[in-house]
């Protein structure tokens, strides 16, 4: 039987808000007009994409695009994305750790990234 954080997380989420903390400890948003869809599957996927800066002539598929897919798994309130494919291919391989809260139809990942930079993303159940 799927634990209660499985049963809240499986299902599709809209990306609402991406922020990223600087070495103030002030947050700020990762770019302008954002658009994310984020899956996990009762059989163990997920998957996200993001774009950033849509619409801007500045927009550049290398830095403005986000996406990975893979398996993931449950430590408590972690989630534990371990990639398979990737934008970036340093991510493939890898494992992403992600602090998992919910509040009604949100849920907030949040962590560091490899450079120990602090971010959380807030979706929204589709």
């Amino acid at each position: 039987m799927p634990s209660e954080t499985e049963q809240l997380l499986v299902g599709e989420w809209e990306l609402t808000r991406f922020e990223l903390q600087d070495n103030s400890g002030n947050w700020s948003a990762w770019g302008e007009s954002l658009r994310g869809l984020l899956i996990y599957t009762s059989a163990g996927f997920v998957s996200v994409g993001i774009n950033r800066n849509i619409g801007s002539p500045s927009f550049s598929v290398d830095k403005d695009c986000l996406f990975y897919s893979g398996k993931y798994r449950l430590n408590g309130s972690e989630i534990i994305h371990d990639i398979l494919v990737a934008s970036g291919a340093e991510k493939i391989d890898t494992e992403l750790v992600r602090t998992a809260s919910f509040s009604g139809e949100l849920l907030e990942l949040s962590g560091s990234s490899a450079t120990g930079k602090k971010f959380r993303l807030v979706w929204k159940r589709l």
